[in-house]
């Protein structure tokens, strides 16, 4: 068959019919390219190829989707979403996950969020016992801001100072009943004059006539310028000498006598009981004639490993006395006669 250029076809339908097809084969190209190929014309024609298939959407392809819920499509083809509330971010609170603002003493970077002042913490310092008036018992000031210790009960507050001082007439009433399960500490120093023989009871309980079978002591006792303990119906003379003038912590408890944490007396007695009389400091319960000579720091007294008294030297109304830290309660001489002197005021 020859070949006829087409500028040289003179023919106007067969030119039309042949621009038409030319038409349509550019058209299948362009619709080929933008399918990624998915068109096929097969041969023979009359309707049989396949057309183009519309791939579904996914993260890496473009594609078609149907319109779901809460979304709508307009004549013009443009996707809305239908009713859509925006999101709020809630305050965050002790049972709310939310978000803060960045306030002082506190930085953030790149979203992490740091306290500032490398633990500096505040300041804090505490006035006792100088210084103080009214209801105090004490001042304390936190960062450079002054806050009132008040006395617990009506009153003056007591104002707690170094040592008290006894001088033969004073003692003081603890109002705890010593027993197997009390264990008693008392800092103290003996004064070189003494009286009754060098006899004077620091502190406890014990029967004005003594007996071997009955509970009749929980004692600490000056005899012959010698340490002596005493427990239940038990008594022990010269366990140590006393040295006048110098400052003893004693501890004493159903396990024995101790000078500081030096042991010398084991008590072997278990046996369970309660005194009828409640412990003294400057003297042992029902012996008036023996009060003590001296100074006393402190006294703490525990019942089965619990501390139910510890008594400082104080000052309150104008009396000199102990006041008990644990119970807030001032003690002073119950003696009937001579009076405290107290150390340690500025």
């Amino acid at each position: 068959m020859a070949e006829v250029p087409y500028y040289a076809i003179k023919d106007i339908p067969t030119k039309r019919a042949i621009q038409a097809l030319i038409n349509e084969i550019a058209g299948l190209r362009k619709l080929v390219a933008a399918s990624g190929g998915r068109v096929v014309v097969k041969e023979g024609g009359g309707g049989g190829g396949e057309g183009y298939v519309l791939p579904v959407a996914g993260p890496d392809r473009l594609g078609g989707v149907k319109v779901g819920a809460n979304l709508s499509i307009t004549a013009g083809g443009v996707l809305n979403a239908a009713g859509a509330t925006p999101y709020v971010l809630p305050v965050a609170s002790a049972d709310t996950l939310g978000g803060v603002k960045v306030g002082s003493g506190l930085t953030i970077t790149d979203g992490v969020l740091n306290a500032t002042g490398g633990g500096g913490g505040s300041t804090v310092s505490i006035v006792l016992p100088a210084g103080i008036t009214g209801t105090q018992i004490a001042k304390i000031t936190v960062d450079g801001t002054d806050y009132d210790i008040i006395a617990p009960s009506g009153g003056s507050a007591p104002v707690l100072t170094s040592y008290l001082e006894g001088h033969g007439n004073e003692w003081i009433d603890t109002g705890i009943y010593a027993s197997d399960t009390v264990a008693i500490e008392v800092a103290y120093r003996p004064y070189a004059t003494n009286k009754n023989n060098s006899e004077m009871d620091i502190f406890g309980s014990r029967a004005a006539t003594y007996s071997s079978t009955g509970n009749t002591r929980f004692q600490h006792h000056f005899y012959s310028n010698k340490l002596c303990y005493g427990y239940r119906n038990t008594w022990h003379d010269g366990l140590c000498p006393a040295v006048i003038d110098k400052d003893f912590i004693v501890k004493m408890d159903r396990s024995g006598f101790y000078v500081g944490d030096v042991l010398l007396y084991l008590n072997t007695d278990a046996t369970t009981f309660t005194d009828t009389r409640t412990m003294w400091l400057f003297n042992s319960n029902n012996c008036p004639t023996l009060a003590f000579l001296g100074r006393i720091y402190y006294a703490k007294i525990w019942d089965d490993g619990t501390l139910v008294a510890n008594f400082i030297p104080a000052i309150q109304n104008g009396e000199n006395g102990m006041f008990n830290t644990v119970d807030n309660t001032f003690h002073g001489n119950v003696s009937g006669s001579g009076a405290f002197d107290i150390y340690g005021v500025s």
